[in-house]
């Protein structure tokens, strides 16, 4: 995993688990829950976040 950098768009999941987007949005293609904790996600309540 990537350390998240100044800037970097990141996705915040319902669960609270932090990922970079493009990371996420490719996993979330292909599954629907959290890689951590393997929560089902549901794509409507998706939240996006930019870091400063």
């Amino acid at each position: 995993m990537l350390d998240f950098v100044c800037g970097d768009p990141v996705r915040f999941l319902p669960c609270m688990h932090t990922y970079h987007q493009d990371c996420i949005d490719d996993w979330l293609m292909r599954s629907l829950t959290c890689p951590t904790c393997m929560e089902p996600v549901d794509a409507a309540l998706l939240s996006s976040y930019q870091t400063d």
